[in-house]
């Protein structure tokens, strides 16, 4: 199943009944679009199965199996099983993923993979294939599909960017839609260069998150004063989300010595970053500014407007954060 066939069949009760297992393939890793995905599939009560959270990290393979093939009282459940390595060498991973491959049930699986296809025989399960680089048309089909209504200033904005930007990949097509909401519709026409600086190449802004990553306070804060006023601080929250986000991800995937997927997050992060600073990281710590980015958007939704950004850098630096 295609992507554009996928968006139009999700929305239905009866396609999540239709095999027991369901595998999302897609060239490289969007654990925000799942996300979104399997949000919006609990909160408009579409799945006709409750869905239990499962955390294969933190339970045994044994006690996995038990759960995943009994049934209490008939009661049937939805697992999302997150991101697996079907290539995987390792004797537990390998153990792991042929059973998921033979799963029949009771229960409702399903994962995703950037894994090759053709060597996998997944038996009476469902296969969709995701697109991973998204243009103005799949980005309609996105927006309709997670419900997001779009104003003609917002819907001109969108086109305008595209006709810039060709293609952006899934998850930052999901981040660009949570911008658009947040625009007010009188300045739309107002937002193309951030968003263009966003998803492009701004030199100042690459030597921003340079000095951020590197933790040189005293030239960050010199080019800091700077460039602010170019932006807005939903700009701002939008770039360092965007940064952060990368840096995690990067982190992750090299610790976890996957390093095509590493090169592929390290794409807008700066030089230095990938190269050393890296290293001066742990990937908890920038999940929490990550969080903490979070809440700094809640409250500008709120009105909120008492040097957010700035007490965001306070922290950051000082590591209280972490």
């Amino acid at each position: 199943m295609n992507f554009s066939e996928f968006l139009k069949q999700a929305p239905k009760a009866c396609f999540w009944q239709e095999s027991n297992k369901y595998c999302f393939h897609l060239n490289s890793s969007s654990p925000l679009f799942f996300q979104l995905l399997i949000r919006k599939l609990e909160s408009n009560k579409i799945l006709p199965y409750e869905r239990l959270k499962l955390d294969l990290d933190l339970v045994d393979q044994k006690n996995l199996f038990a759960t995943l093939s009994q049934s209490v009282l008939g009661d049937v459940n939805f697992f999302w099983l997150g991101e697996q390595d079907l290539d995987s060498k390792d004797k537990k991973t390998k153990g792991l993923i042929s059973y998921i491959l033979d799963y029949q049930g009771p229960h409702f699986i399903a994962f995703s993979t950037t894994s090759d296809l053709s060597k996998i025989d997944l038996k009476n399960g469902t296969i969709i294939k995701i697109e991973n680089m998204i243009n103005y048309e799949n980005f309609e089909k996105i927006s309709f599909f997670f419900n997001v209504q779009l104003s003609d200033p917002k819907i001109n904005l969108i086109k305008t960017f595209f006709k810039h930007v060709k293609s952006v990949q899934l998850d930052s097509a999901c981040m660009l839609l949570n911008y658009i909401e947040l625009i007010n519709i009188k300045y739309a026409n107002e937002y193309l260069q951030y968003l263009l600086a966003l998803y492009g190449e701004a030199p100042s802004l690459n030597a921003l998150s340079e000095l951020f990553f590197a933790k040189k306070t005293t030239e960050f804060f010199g080019l800091w004063s700077k460039i602010y006023d170019d932006y807005t601080d939903i700009f701002w929250l939008a770039f360092w989300g965007d940064q952060i986000w990368r840096a995690s991800n990067f982190i992750k995937n090299i610790e976890n010595k996957n390093f095509i997927e590493a090169k592929r997050v390290s794409s807008r992060l700066p030089f230095s970053f990938v190269n050393t600073h890296w290293k001066m990281y742990k990937n908890q710590d920038l999940i929490k500014s990550y969080d903490f980015l979070y809440l700094i958007d809640y409250k500008i939704k709120r009105g909120s407007q008492f040097c957010v950004i700035d007490l965001f850098y306070l922290k950051q630096f000082q590591g209280k954060l972490a």
